[in-house]
């Protein structure tokens, strides 16, 4: 990938977890790495999340499939069932419930841009109503709120709770152009 997907652990900035052909973690700060348990698909991990509850559940993707590991990365289960053949560019995980995940997607193919599960990806809803049909390049969950999520696209942001039934653009006072990475401070 031009952008090597990274993450750090949500409680110890000595462990990152890192992805390439497969997906790799050290817990010393970079010094040493130990490849973690098979991640089945082709291409390289493309998007990584932790919960933030629960460090020991790991969401990983690469192209078009998505895993899930509960045991600190030893092994992992393709939860893919559900979710289109497309490519995925993000995820995302609510900070209190280790089970609610988001995905995006990039491409054209209309109204399939973001996915949820509230169970840990056994099942998955598709939560794309009121995007446009661009690709949806990042996702942020915000903490502490009522599953307030917002995607960056090729066109801006967009925001969308658990209150609302469609995605709202929330680039007021933006600059029309491709939002690949969104953080909250």
């Amino acid at each position: 990938n031009w952008v090597t997907p990274y993450v750090m652990h949500p409680s110890n900035a000595q462990t990152l977890l890192v992805g390439k052909s497969g997906l790799y973690r050290t817990i010393d700060g970079g010094t040493n790495w130990t490849t973690l348990g098979a991640i089945a698909g082709s291409g390289n991990v493309c998007a990584i999340a932790y919960a933030p509850s629960n460090p020991n559940i790991i969401y990983v993707a690469r192209t078009n499939t998505i895993h899930v590991s509960t045991n600190g990365g030893t092994s992992f289960t393709n939860i893919t069932t559900g979710l289109p053949n497309l490519n995925i560019t993000y995820i995302a995980v609510s900070n209190t419930d280790p089970n609610k995940v988001y995905v995006t997607y990039s491409g054209y193919t209309a109204a399939s841009k973001v996915y949820m599960s509230t169970n840990g990806g056994t099942s998955w809803t598709n939560y794309s109503t009121g995007l446009p049909n661009l690709p949806v390049n990042c996702i942020v969950y915000e903490n502490n709120s009522s599953d307030g999520v917002y995607v960056g696209t090729d066109v801006g942001v967009y925001y969308r709770n658990s209150g609302l039934g469609s995605w709202t653009s929330f680039s007021n006072n933006l600059p029309n152009v491709i939002v690949d990475e969104l953080e909250i401070q």
